[in-house]
């Protein structure tokens, strides 16, 4: 289990343990296929997820809610909102008033300058489907300008090591569903949706644009990807009347650490698993922000490998046989790596060394635990005398199994004297037993004899 998660994860796992009252989607009981979950920024007020309002003065507060629709069913939910605090502030939130959850527990919560992170649970076990809000932010205004409202990307699994360029989790969005059965969270589909923040309004004072992309799309743990925001624009820009342009650029990998600049970045990521990359950029006529947050998911790097998973004599890691008996061997090889592998697999014991047939030659293996190859062979016994005997079993001709500490694995049987059950004693024994009582009768009815005489 993931350290950051513990909070909510305990939470999780305290309240499964009560009956679940599942609110099913109308969509899943028709069968229909369901759309995924959005989780959006929206302003009541304003009817939309774009704040505009020059009355909006330093001082003044404005709240937006973040909501939920679509939902399937689901008992938490992780998120991260981030904002430029040159212009607004986190004045309060709340996640429990007209909110989908009917008991909602905050698991943690983080409000570093420019980034609101929270994690709540439904304590109960009570899971909920469909829409609604899943808390509000009031924001007090500290100036004239504009802000982005961007959610962290919506990632289904973060990796071990994400987090934000803050050193916090959540970095990313998520619903998760835990039951009385399963402690693992179970991830769903879920997209986000934006919002912006703007009390200044006018033909040169329009906000810039962050677009970026990356390459190669497919990325493996260890794998140079090059980052590239050349796309980002400032939308006021205007050739010959006011020229803009994008002054900087700031990015955010997702797994901690910040001030990587320029708009192509190479980079490279050390852990396999799912990021949130979050880019900010700024113009260079206004200084306004804008940011957006993306899922990137990193495979781990390709490898060589295969192994020997186990050797099996008679059922058991060792055997124990009587003269002439069989001995019967199943190898068990898999391949734990990322590509098709060949060898040859050769079963022998000894002393003095001798190979069991078949041969296995030729073999070819697929990446994955389950297209494990089996592999079985006999030794009859007849000839060997007794003792203790070593069979080896050897993947030969594979060069990628480096180091091959798993090319040979040896295993013991031995052939002992069969037992000599005392057949004649047990018997005569048996005789003794009946005799006894038979005695004691027969000693009975003389002496009952000699008394009537």
């Amino acid at each position: 289990m993931k350290p950051r998660f513990t909070t909510l994860f305990f939470i999780l796992l305290a309240i499964s343990s009560i009956l679940i009252i599942t609110i099913l989607p109308m969509d899943n009981v028709k069968g229909q296929p369901v759309p995924p979950a959005v989780v959006s920024v929206f302003s009541n007020l304003y009817g939309t997820n774009n704040i505009t309002d020059t009355s909006l003065g330093p001082g003044a507060e404005f709240t937006i809610d973040i909501n939920i629709a679509n939902a399937p069913n689901f008992n938490a939910y992780e998120t991260a909102l981030f904002y430029d605090p040159t212009y607004i502030t986190v004045a309060s939130y709340d996640y429990s008033t007209g909110t989908i959850f009917p008991s909602p527990f905050q698991a943690s919560y983080h409000n570093i300058a420019g980034a609101v992170r929270l994690s709540v649970a439904n304590f109960g076990a009570t899971t909920v489907s469909g829409s609604g809000t899943l808390f509000h932010v009031t924001f007090s205004v500290n100036g004239y300008g504009a802000s982005p409202l961007v959610l962290a990307a919506a990632v289904p699994d973060p990796a071990q090591s994400a987090q934000g360029a803050d050193g916090y989790t959540p970095n990313w969005t998520r619903l998760v569903v835990s039951t009385s059965t399963s402690t693992n969270p179970v991830e769903t589909n879920v997209t986000t949706t934006d919002g912006y923040f703007r009390n200044v309004i006018g033909p040169t004072r329009l906000p810039p644009v962050a677009l970026f992309n990356w390459s190669p799309t497919k990325i493996a743990a260890g794998q140079e990807v090059t980052f590239n925001a050349t796309a980002s624009f400032d939308a006021d820009n205007r050739p010959g009347v006011h020229p803009s342009r994008i002054a900087t650029y700031r990015w955010d990998f997702g797994e901690g650490g910040i001030g990587y600049t320029g708009p192509l970045f190479p980079h490279a990521f050390r852990y396999q698993g799912n990021y949130t990359v979050l880019l900010t950029v700024a113009d260079n006529d206004t200084g306004y922000t804008d940011m957006r947050s993306q899922l990137l998911t990193v495979s781990l790097a390709p490898f060589h490998a295969i192994e020997i998973h186990s050797v099996s004599l008679n059922g058991s890691p060792q055997a124990i046989l009587n003269p002439a008996d069989t001995l019967h061997i199943i190898v068990t090889v898999l391949n734990p790596g990322t590509f098709v592998e060949s060898f040859n697999l050769t079963i022998s014991y000894g002393p003095p060394t001798k190979l069991i047939p078949p041969p296995f030659t030729n073999q070819t293996i697929l990446p994955g635990a389950s297209h494990q190859k089996i592999y079985n062979a006999t030794l009859p016994t007849s000839e060997l005398g007794l003792g203790t005997y070593e069979v080896d079993v050897a993947l030969v001709d594979h060069p990628f199994n480096k180091p091959p500490m798993d090319s040979v694995v040896k295993s013991l049987f031995t052939i002992i004297e069969p037992s000599n059950v005392p057949y004649i004693p047990i018997i005569g024994g048996i005789s003794a037993l009946i005799a006894i009582p038979v005695a004691v009768i027969v000693l009975r009815r003389r002496l009952r004899a000699e008394e009537i005489e």
